[in-house]
């Protein structure tokens, strides 16, 4: 049989989804692009690009940074557009109020990332706001993936039947899985934007030491070796202060907690031989942890070479994506074992009749 209108219109909003949310990579790559190379505030002005209207600004000017901030601020304004799109594109054909909710947030998380991105440069980039900038970034992203799963052809409405055991429920152990990883994000973009990422400029040592450099004398000692080695001309020769070494050393450590919570989570999902639509993430989450790893230790030696920083934070982005989704299906396959309860009164079932009063387990046979 073919497909119904219903249907068909329901299979293209799904591929729209899928077609913002890879916009949207692109997007997350420019605006790293625009940090690892130093380029935030190569275009001073927000809205305008030097006085020109956005759109309206000489291509043969693109050159350097403002290639990438440019960039950035179009891919971006087009992202606006096509996630406006979704929102309405999701009003006209799916039925469901909480997918529309889902949809209007992408509309509501995209303009409030503008704000940001132009806010981040009228207040010359501090790192509280670069920061909540690039943070909100991975959210937007992982709204629109949200929807492109959801309004997928395989998404069945009906109740789960598949159990969830086990002493911590797959359900728990996966959100908490994506939160770790969440955080993860967030201390990485404290010590991007605060300019730490080359702290500690080896690895896995600390300069040579397992004991990470927190105290007063091994902190000037740091700097000190830093500025020999040439590693603060990006900070202007400013010294690594406590709190940026504390950013650095929590980043590598939260790497470590991330680690082992997704080889849990994984090893749960293939123990319990959950259908595909849970083990394709889950696997798929393993192999870009083992990227992240990867690239994250390549980011240091190569003293942050700029793709390859960028590359960092895209992965850390598509981690957490994936991550969302396999919460996703884990908590729409699997029953919640709590829902399966018996209501017990001091001990014993209650049985409700109709004149509302609730009859004890000994008095129904009698």
């Amino acid at each position: 049989m073919g497909m119904t209108i219903s249907n068909k219109r329901r299979l293209w909003l799904h591929r729209y989804a899928i077609f913002a949310a890879l916009w949207i990579v692109a997007l997350i790559f420019f605006g790293a692009q625009v940090k690892s190379t130093s380029s935030g505030l190569s275009v001073p002005d927000w809205p305008n690009t030097y006085g020109h209207f956005m759109f309206s600004f000489p291509w043969e000017k693109m050159v350097g940074g403002i290639f990438w901030e440019h960039s950035h601020r179009m891919i971006a304004s087009i992202a606006g557009l096509f996630t406006f799109a979704l929102t309405v594109a999701t009003y006209r054909i799916d039925d469901r109020k909480w997918v529309k909710r889902l949809s209007l947030s992408a509309s509501i998380a995209v303009l409030v990332q503008g704000l940001l991105g132009g806010l981040t440069v009228l207040f010359y980039l501090p790192t509280w706001l670069s920061s909540s900038h690039g943070t909100l970034a991975q959210i937007y992203l992982c709204i629109v993936v949200s929807v492109a799963v959801v309004t997928s052809p395989r998404w069945s409405d009906a109740p789960a039947t598949s159990p969830d055991g086990g002493r911590i429920s797959l359900r728990s152990l996966v959100l908490a899985t994506t939160g770790v990883i969440f955080l993860q994000l967030i201390f990485g973009a404290v010590m991007r934007h605060s300019d730490a990422g080359l702290a500690i400029p080896d690895f896995p040592t600390m300069f040579g030491s397992w004991v990470p450099p927190l105290s007063d004398a091994r902190l000037a000692a740091a700097n000190h070796e830093l500025r020999d080695l040439g590693l603060l001309w990006k900070r202007g020769m400013q010294d690594i202060s406590a709190a940026e070494m504390f950013s650095h050393v929590l980043h590598r450590a939260w790497a470590v907690v991330v680690t082992i919570m997704v080889l849990w989570t994984v090893i749960r999902v293939r123990r319990e031989r959950a259908e595909a639509a849970i083990r394709r993430p889950a696997f798929l989450l393993l192999g870009l942890l083992a990227a992240q790893v990867t690239l994250g230790i390549l980011t240091i030696l190569t003293e942050k070479q700029f793709t390859v920083a960028s590359l960092h934070l895209l992965n850390g982005a598509l981690t957490l994506a994936t991550s969302v989704v396999l919460s996703i299906q884990v908590r729409h396959l699997l029953r919640d074992p709590n829902r399966d309860a018996v209501p017990v009164h001091q001990g014993r079932p209650r049985v409700a009749v109709p004149s509302g009063r609730a009859l004890e387990a000994d008095e129904v046979g009698a």
